[in-house]
């Protein structure tokens, strides 16, 4: 095995910024390029939040993960996020957002079902959830009776 630091292959990525129009708004999204031929793959999980921004949290699966390095989370500031995973071993990956919160409901999930990464590929999977409208809720309260003598009051005797 070469010991010398200098002959060791590395992979470059170079991420590069794209905005794009998405329910209404332009959004700001990373756009992630390997420059080598490496052995490993990548994956980017893409997070849109429309009506909004949140911390959203996610379990990965697959050769590279376990039961206890699988959970990550990714915060959204202007309506997208992302989340770049490098130098992962080519097989078969899963990409599931944990239940959504705060009012978010999920509206898409385009490929993250089951990832294929290769050796020297990019694959990208896209979440998007819509934040839902809170219902303000009022109440009215009250007695109702008949104020026979107009003062305001239910009195004693007024029914009611």
């Amino acid at each position: 095995m070469d010991k010398n630091p200098f002959t060791k292959k590395s992979t470059l990525v170079i991420m590069l910024t794209a905005s794009i129009f998405v329910s209404g708004f332009f959004v700001s999204v990373p756009q992630f390029v390997l420059a080598d031929d490496s052995t490993g793959g990548a994956l980017i999980v893409a997070k849109y939040a429309v009506g909004g921004d949140d911390t959203f949290s996610f379990i990965v699966t697959g050769p590279n993960f376990n039961e206890y390095n699988n959970t990550f989370f990714i915060t959204t500031q202007g309506g997208a996020g992302s989340q770049f995973f490098a130098n992962l071993i080519p097989g078969n990956y899963t990409v599931t957002e944990l239940n959504a919160q705060n009012d978010w409901q999920q509206t898409n999930s385009d490929g993250c079902a089951n990832v294929v990464v290769a050796a020297g590929g990019i694959y990208i999977c896209t979440f998007t959830n819509t934040k839902q409208s809170s219902a303000n809720t009022s109440s009215i309260s009250g007695t109702k009776y008949n104020d026979l003598n107009r003062n305001g009051k239910k009195d004693a005797n007024e029914p009611g």
